[in-house]
């Protein structure tokens, strides 16, 4: 039978014998197929296996292409010379499989790929503008395309309009600082007191199910004190989240976040950094929780992000500690040498 689709299509190969040289179990720990897939945790644990469901071959050939363009871009559009990278001496620069040396976090896998660019008498502009051509040049072409401008916004409003250093931009629900509204619950007078919320319009989904889900994040952090609900009535509104909140602080939020019937309410309060990120994580659970019931709520189109100005420094909840917020290897913002020993969180890279 011939095949007009392959070059070699009229040859045909007559089989007088063969051996199996290597027999398959008969019994596998899963099929390769589109249904009744395995959980991960046993796609991990027989990797041969899983590597051959389609969308495997089709991620390992995606990214071998891109590896293969950005090289591609770096030699011979930008004039790179490409080192490869020992992993267990010392480093030089290259594509290369990398070891965090910092601490665990649930964010971050212990190790991955990185590009590593090394470039002399340069400048912030001249660096992005070679990552925005270098990736403009090796982008998949099955995605959507890159926007010719990367947009750019500071760590600081990143964090709270969005709750993230990472935000997804292509959905709104922003954050709204209303600290001055609910500082009267300040009564312990924290320092780094802060309260955000998130307004949602009538026509989102609010199920039971949805706010079984939402409240899971009440567990999360401790220190924040987390409230969602849905203005069915102004009045029994006003007066269910002032037995929480005083009625002042309730009649101030209704005018100052032009609250209406029908509109969703998700209000945050405690700590500065754990309260925005507790509500960064409210923010894309719930827009996932909406498209899972069928709801579009994201953009269908790429979004850039350079972040800027992130705090060098942190402290770690646990132990009180400084550490890094980026990665250890970044060197202070120039201007903010002269406050390393005395106001070390305030310094940016």
């Amino acid at each position: 039978m011939t095949n007009p689709v392959q070059q070699t299509g009229e040859i045909e190969v007559q089989i007088n014998k063969f051996d199996v040289l290597n027999k398959a179990a008969e019994d596998l720990p899963f099929h390769i197929r589109d249904y009744q897939k395995p959980k991960e945790p046993l796609r991990m644990q027989y990797r041969y296996l899983d590597l051959r469901f389609p969308e495997m071959q089709f991620n390992l050939r995606t990214r071998s292409w891109m590896l293969m363009k950005i090289r591609e871009f770096l030699i011979y559009q930008a004039n790179f010379v490409d080192v490869e990278t020992p992993t267990l001496f010392n480093a030089t620069p290259g594509i290369a499989r990398c070891y965090r040396d910092e601490g665990s976090r649930p964010d971050r896998q212990p190790e991955f790929t990185q590009l590593d660019i090394e470039m002399s008498f340069t400048s912030t502009g001249g660096i992005r503008k070679l990552v925005a051509d270098m990736l403009q040049y090796s982008w998949p072409k099955y995605l959507d395309p890159l926007p010719n401008v990367f947009n750019e916004m500071t760590y600081e409003d990143a964090m709270e309009k969005y709750g993230s250093d990472k935000p997804d931009t292509r959905f709104d629900f922003e954050l709204r600082n209303v600290t001055q509204i609910l500082k009267p619950l300040n009564v312990l007078n924290q320092s780094n007191f802060y309260s955000t919320c998130i307004i949602i319009g009538s026509e989102m989904n609010y199920s039971s199910s949805i706010r079984k889900k939402l409240n899971t994040f009440s567990q999360e952090s401790p220190n924040v004190k987390f409230l969602h609900s849905k203005i069915r009535s102004k009045a029994d509104w006003m007066k269910n989240m002032g037995g929480i909140l005083t009625d002042n602080v309730v009649h101030n939020l209704w005018n100052f976040c032009n609250l209406t019937e029908g509109c969703i309410v998700f209000l945050a309060f405690g700590p500065k950094p754990q309260t925005l990120s507790l509500m960064g994580k409210v923010r894309t659970a719930y827009a996932n929780l909406l498209e899972e019931t069928g709801i579009n709520i994201r953009r269908n189109e790429m979004q850039m992000l350079w972040v800027t100005n992130f705090p060098l420094f942190e402290l770690d909840e646990a132990t009180g500690k400084l550490q890094t917020v980026h990665h250890p290897f970044t060197a202070p913002h120039p201007e903010d040498f002269h406050l390393l020993d005395d106001s070390p969180l305030t310094v940016r890279i």
